[in-house]
């Protein structure tokens, strides 16, 4: 048995976790607006135009209706509506090269907020303009430190404040980000990245976190394979019961599936982890999958 925290274990934050529940949505919740089927349609075809987030447009659009079925006054609102400006942002970021597009895209998005949103449901606010790569970045990861601190406190708890090299390098850059925004932003209300830090899901809530920290391991095998050059951890659409530790892996050797840093079963009991409180909202099979990972290692040649 793991008797640390180990780098695979990031997996199971809800940052991640929520990020993957984005991707991958099985129902089509645009479909409860069937009256605003027209708007939709052509909201979707309009942002297919911009070919470099074709591939993610319909997904895009299917979290945006889901977010409009939540009340307005719903503390998950403000919640979804965060996760959901970082998930699309990064699409935006690492595929819309052309910054000036920006303010389009997010013209579609708002149009789209207001034809599904009705007067007492959510609306999110989706404005990417005057936001450069690197403060968003830093703003994500504020956020994302915020979010997860009590899930990662329960963690570390868990097991006694131990953790592998993995673990270790993230908390202290995630802190490291976490400090530097929360300090530029404080007393900075006339840039636009600090202000979308100060709605009502702040990270100025409350006293500032103070940065985690735990004692090392030293590094296991496993995480010194998963760093080797070549590795890349995918996603996998594919599950596993009772977010055990995933199993299965890319067939490279019987090695990696023996020796990798996924290969234990969590012995954490991961309901201590709860989601955001919008997974309640979730059909039975989503809340399912959301407590089920697998994750594949593929290997790329250089």
């Amino acid at each position: 048995m793991s008797r640390s925290v180990e780098f695979g274990d990031l997996l199971y934050l809800p940052s991640k976790l929520v990020s993957k529940e984005f991707d991958n949505l099985e129902n089509n919740y645009c479909s409860v607006h069937f009256e605003k089927d027209d708007i939709i349609e052509q909201i979707k075809s309009n942002l297919k135009l911009y070919h470099q987030i074709r591939n993610d447009t319909d997904k895009i659009v299917n979290v945006i209706c889901k977010a409009s079925t939540i009340d307005v006054d719903n503390p998950e609102c403000t919640e979804r509506c965060n996760y959901l400006y970082y998930r699309i942002g990064d699409i935006f970021f690492e595929k819309l090269i052309n910054v000036d597009l920006f303010s389009k895209v997010s013209d579609e998005l708002r149009t789209l907020m207001d034809s599904v949103s009705s007067r007492f449901k959510c609306k999110c606010n989706f404005t990417f303009t005057n936001v450069n790569k690197d403060d968003f970045n830093d703003m994500k990861e504020a956020y994302f430190y915020y979010k997860d601190y009590e899930k990662n406190e329960a963690l570390l708890q868990h097991y006694n404040y131990l953790c592998d090299d993995g673990y270790n390098t993230y908390i202290k850059t995630a802190f490291q980000k976490y400090d530097k925004v929360y300090e530029a932003c404080k007393n900075e209300n006339s840039k636009i990245h600090c202000n979308n830090l100060k709605n009502k899901d702040s990270i100025y809530l409350g006293e500032k976190l103070p940065e985690m920290t735990c004692r090392m391991i030293e590094n296991s095998p496993q995480y010194q394979a998963l760093n080797s050059p070549g590795f890349q951890l995918e996603h996998s659409q594919e599950t596993l019961d009772n977010a055990s530790t995933p199993k299965s892996f890319t067939p490279l050797c019987s090695w990696i599936q023996s020796h990798l840093l996924f290969r234990r079963k969590m012995n954490f009991n991961m309901n201590n982890l709860k989601m955001p409180k919008f997974k309640e909202q979730f059909d039975d099979n989503e809340q399912n999958n959301l407590n089920m990972k697998r994750f594949n290692v593929s290997y790329h040649g250089r």
